[in-house]
């Protein structure tokens, strides 16, 4: 930083110069002053940061909520699949189901080891089993989302 000696110019030669005092107590032209951001300047890019990283990281959670509950349907698609074969072999839907070894309330295989497997990965709980009505029966299950989506499965259609 170069220092300027004022004592050799008059005051409106000065006031054209533009020059501010330094940190150690000279002056210096403003072209020579150094350049840097305030405190309050940073903060501000702090706080701009801070709140675009937020909004995209709810924006992820929501997405991957999202695809847990996709995942908890396409589990219950196979399960429907499974259901429809078991009727073509026995006759009927089951009455009851044991969800813990996938067979129904006679020992009878009613879900193959992939399909048990995937259950248990992506179905967070099973609320109830109905297929006492003929012809038909109403699956209930929670997904492993953050809402516990109650997902019912019917022959006809999922709804959620």
């Amino acid at each position: 930083m170069r220092k300027v000696d004022v004592s050799r110019f008059s005051c409106s030669e000065l006031n054209e110069m533009d020059l501010q005092k330094s940190a150690k107590g000279g002056l210096m032209p403003a072209a020579e002053r150094e350049r840097g951001f305030t405190l309050i300047e940073l903060l501000i890019v702090v706080a701009i940061i801070g709140i675009l990283a937020s909004v995209s990281v709810f924006g992820y959670f929501k997405y991957v909520d999202k695809a847990r509950l996709t995942m908890s349907v396409s589990v219950l698609e196979s399960v429907r699949t499974m259901l429809a074969g078991y009727q073509v072999d026995h006759g009927n839907f089951p009455v009851g189901l044991n969800f813990d070894n996938c067979t129904d309330l006679g020992g009878n295989v009613v879900f193959d080891v992939v399909t048990c497997d995937n259950m248990k990965k992506h179905i967070s709980a099973f609320v109830s089993y109905d297929g006492s009505i003929a012809g038909e029966y109403v699956l209930k299950v929670k997904a492993k989302d953050s809402a516990q989506t109650i997902v019912t499965v019917t022959e006809q259609n999922i709804s959620h």
